[in-house]
């Protein structure tokens, strides 16, 4: 009898997935990374094995790709996005996964693809001057890593980017502002700069310096009297939490171009 000489095909369980993605961006192999993504999304029999810790290491080394200088990561970030929520299971993406996603996007300054992302994530559209349609709830919880790197992009970002980023973090940053109020201080110092408590804390001190500079031009940025009204409160509110909170956290959690 003939012998099958075809390959066998092996498929890969999820945990192990999961440490070969892993593994290739614990050693900085970031474009081996993301290219295992790429073939493991472009075949049917292999994709329906991605699991949102997956997507979480697929986003993870393509930050790790635009911290090395490779262009246009934030749109091949969209498109992994895209790719699951086209799936007929819909493998949502994690909080941490669009939290790295904005990262990215901060980094490379493009906030367009930041909106699409966000209404990806949200599972809401983008609604230029009308705080009234965004909802709280949103698809995937949003960490507050999430809207420090929407602000730092907002900051960075041309007259036309920031107005439109205003709108948006307008409608969430009193909830987030909120529950940074609520939680208890903690008195140890940060364990790393990527320590996400800090990050979090950085966020009011960002909100600050984006009210102010929102403010200083609000016929051209606060189209409204409710956003004008809004960001005053967001700023009084903000400027009351950085007063109370350990100046050295909050310095240590902003890059160096921030950090003045």
């Amino acid at each position: 009898a003939n012998k099958d000489t075809r390959p066998i095909r092996v498929e890969p369980s999820h945990h192990s997935l999961t440490l070969i993605l892993r593994t290739c961006n614990r050693l900085k192999l970031y474009e081996r990374c993301a290219g295992l993504g790429d073939y493991l999304m472009a075949d049917n029999s292999f994709s329906q094995h991605l699991r949102p810790q997956h997507i979480y290491e697929l986003v993870v080394a393509r930050l790790g790709m635009a911290s090395s200088g490779e262009k246009d990561q934030a749109l091949k970030v969209r498109r992994i996005f895209e790719w699951a929520k086209s799936r007929p299971d819909f493998v949502l993406p994690s909080g941490a996964s669009a939290s790295v996603a904005f990262e990215i996007c901060w980094k490379e300054r493009d906030w367009q693809t930041a909106m699409k992302i966000f209404e990806i994530v949200s599972g809401q559209p983008v609604a230029f001057g009308a705080l009234q349609k965004y909802t709280l709830r949103t698809a995937v919880p949003l960490h507050g890593r999430a809207w420090t790197h929407l602000a730092r992009l907002a900051l960075g970002a041309s007259a036309e980017a920031m107005h439109h980023c205003l709108y948006l973090i307008a409608a969430y940053a009193p909830h987030h502002l909120e529950a940074l109020e609520k939680r208890p201080q903690v008195s140890e110092e940060p364990k790393t700069k990527t320590d996400t408590r800090t990050m979090d804390d950085s966020f009011p001190l960002l909100l600050v310096r984006l009210a102010e500079r929102a403010l200083a031009t609000k016929e051209q940025m606060l189209a409204t009297k409710e956003m004008v009204d809004r960001w005053q409160r967001l700023r009084d509110t903000a400027a009351r939490y950085v007063a109370r909170t350990d100046k050295s956290k909050l310095s240590h959690s902003l890059p160096k171009e921030e950090n003045r």
